[in-house]
């Protein structure tokens, strides 16, 4: 699994797959509330988005831009019902689905009805530079905007800019807008309290600061799972391994969801040399996050430690299944072929590994 998108109305759910189902799909939608399997997109198609009132499937890709009702996909009728129509989603959509925003190429932002694509006005970049829509508020009065070199942020008001314009005959609203009752000159400034500024630019400085958190936070509730967690991560790479793994330990009996404080722990048992614990943690979590690369990687080398090298090439073989140019992968397979007396798969794997090496090596191609 790759990615997961629930629709506004939460009804749906999207699913982005790493690997094909039997219909050469990767991407699915699913019934929330009772988990079925409501349709296959096709494969070349590409989801990019819910509509805001959760009614229609934005697609890209094979088909071009096109937005699709999911109630119709979900029967099984799609594009027979005429539920399928091009349609132009980039940029943003305001929570009623009538307005679009998106960039202009003299940098600043293009408002069009989100239906025909009409261009209804246009916000100026404030600093003649190139800036991009982010979201509307909730109620549609607002829209903001990011500039990505400076990392400011703008904020319209909406509802006045149609006031002004309705006074000149241009609002492009059915209804008379509502301006907010806010006068940004008179507003409270923003104020910004730095907590141990002098900690962000050095890692070792910030990582002594996020313990010192979760200590305080520990004193207040010792059972705090994720503070073991925090701590016992932060002990692990200042090389404190015992503390480390009694505080990720913690961590997960106070908190036996904290899957991640689990992974955390196979590899500080590993530094330890506990090989057995290890390995009971690493089939724990295996047995859930099946595709998670970075924990089959040290499952493989402990039980290589373990002398369990069937164990430990099947773990390799899984691995350069999805990285066919591992090499560690291969020639920590290798060494396993060889202890089990299968020479000649490990030496097929070690030329392999070599091959892949001087491809890889400064001016070898």
């Amino acid at each position: 699994m790759r990615h997961v998108h629930v629709s506004p109305d939460s009804r749906w759910v999207v699913t982005v797959s790493h690997l094909e189902s039997d219909s050469g799909a990767r991407t699915k939608l699913w019934d929330a509330d009772t988990g079925r399997l409501a349709a296959d997109i096709a494969p070349g198609d590409n989801f990019a988005g819910f509509s805001p009132d959760g009614r229609w499937l934005y697609l890209g890709g094979r088909g071009g831009e096109r937005r699709v009702e999911i109630a119709s996909l979900a029967s099984g009728s799609g594009d027979d019902k005429g539920k399928c129509e091009s349609f132009r989603f980039q940029g943003v959509v305001s929570p009623d689905g009538r307005l679009r925003a998106c960039e202009a190429s003299d940098g600043g932002l293009r408002l069009v009805a989100a239906e025909t694509d009409e261009e209804v006005a246009r916000l100026p970049s404030p600093e003649g530079s190139q800036f991009r829509p982010h979201t509307f508020s909730p109620d549609g009065s607002l829209l903001l905007a990011h500039e990505p070199e400076a990392g400011a942020l703008y904020v319209f008001d909406l509802a006045l800019l149609r006031a002004q314009l309705a006074g000149l005959g241009l609002d492009w609203g059915d209804e008379p807008p509502r301006p907010r009752d806010v006068d940004p000159a008179r507003a409270e400034p923003l104020r910004v309290e730095l907590i141990e500024a002098e900690s962000a630019g050095n890692e070792a400085n910030l990582a002594g600061a996020e313990c010192r958190r979760a200590a305080a936070r520990l004193v207040f509730n010792p059972f705090d799972a994720e503070a073991h967690f925090r701590l016992g991560k932060f002990l692990s790479e200042a090389g404190r391994l015992e503390e480390a793994y009694a505080r990720l330990t913690a961590a997960l009996a106070f908190g036996p969801e904290l899957e991640e404080a689990l992974a955390a722990r196979v590899q500080v048992a590993m530094l330890l040399g506990r090989w057995d614990a290890a390995a009971a943690d690493a089939d724990r979590y295996l047995e859930k996050y099946p595709f998670v690369h970075r924990v089959r990687r040290f499952r493989a080398r402990v039980n290589l430690a373990r002398r369990r090298f069937e164990d430990a090439a099947a773990d390799w073989t899984a691995l350069l299944v999805e990285m066919p140019e591992d090499r560690e992968a291969l020639l920590g397979r290798a060494e396993g072929y060889e202890a089990l007396g299968k020479t000649d798969l490990a030496g097929a794997d070690r030329e392999r590994a070599r091959r892949i090496g001087e491809r890889g090596a400064p001016g070898s191609k």
